[in-house]
């Protein structure tokens, strides 16, 4: 009962005829990118020097109004976008979810939802993280979309960075648990789908 109230949403996508193979949502365990602890450190160090000199104008006899506004301003918006890129993160993770049928695969992102066709589906990037977690990227060429360093060829890209800042592939399954299970089952209802099509 559980499955197919998560599941609601896909089962109202599909086509006559149309089933559902696969349907999940990300984890929420990497909300917080290392990327994120790198800037906050570096905000923090930041923040030690705009308070020695903010401590420095307000105790002057003659207070540098420009000076205070300035550093009080620069950290807000310093603190201020480090934390709304974490909660953005946090927020399209909540509210994403992904689905494979015999035709297609399926993305949605709260009301926004994006399919492919198997018959012509494009490339697949594979990101795969040591346990097993990870990002599948439709239509994304491998060296652009993700960070070159340590990655690993087996079946198809695996890199082991993330992905580079700003970039979009056509469509993404973002932080799917058990990658390569659903890479596998992506992959061959595709080859079913394309060797159907072509028989027709």
């Amino acid at each position: 009962m559980e499955f197919e109230k998560e599941n609601a949403w896909a089962r109202e996508l599909l086509r006559p005829g149309e089933r559902l193979l696969w349907c999940g949502k990300p984890q929420m365990k990497r909300v917080v990118e290392p990327a994120d602890l790198i800037s906050l450190a570096l905000m923090g160090v930041v923040a030690v020097f705009g308070g020695r000199m903010l401590r420095d104008f307000l105790r002057a006899e003659q207070k540098n109004v420009i000076g205070i506004v300035v550093i009080c301003a620069a950290l807000a918006v310093g603190f201020g976008r480090i934390l709304w890129t974490v909660v953005q993160r946090f927020l399209e993770l909540r509210s994403a979810a992904y689905a494979l049928t015999d035709q297609r695969v399926i993305g949605r992102n709260g009301k926004k939802t994006k399919s492919l066709e198997l018959t012509s589906l494009p490339r697949m990037t594979v990101a795969q993280r040591d346990d097993g977690s990870g990002d599948i990227l439709f239509g994304a060429n491998p060296q652009a979309a993700y960070a070159p360093e340590g990655f690993r060829l087996n079946g198809g890209f695996r890199y082991r960075g993330g992905p580079r800042p700003g970039f979009r592939a056509v469509l993404e399954f973002r932080e799917i648990p058990e990658l390569s299970r659903v890479e596998q089952m992506i992959r061959e209802a595709a080859d079913r789908a394309q060797s159907a099509a072509g028989t027709e």
